[in-house]
């Protein structure tokens, strides 16, 4: 009988798993610009959580959005990261 998939995130951390993995925000900033319509002035970090990380996008028409990058984790751990940002989201609107 063959073993078990391993969960990735449960025997590494997070900050291992964010050292590998790859973002690209100039990606993210390409992506907006052609949505918005506005070129990207610059970003900051808002804040960094276990499996996700949010910046903070500044257009040229003064246009702020927020931008989450999640990792890659097992779906149970996004699905639940999703709806507890939705909920604060609209605890705070």
């Amino acid at each position: 009988m063959a073993a078990p998939p391993r969960m990735h995130c449960l025997h590494t951390s997070s900050d291992e798993l964010w050292q590998s993995a790859s973002v690209d925000i100039a990606a993210l900033q390409h992506i907006l610009s052609a949505h918005f319509r506005a070129q990207c002035r610059g970003f900051e970090p808002l804040g960094a959580g276990a499996f996700a990380r949010v910046f903070l996008f500044s257009l040229e028409n003064n246009m702020q959005v927020i931008g989450r990058v999640v990792l890659p984790v097992r779906e149970s751990f996004k699905t639940e990261a999703e709806v507890a940002a939705m909920e604060f989201v609209r605890g705070i609107a």
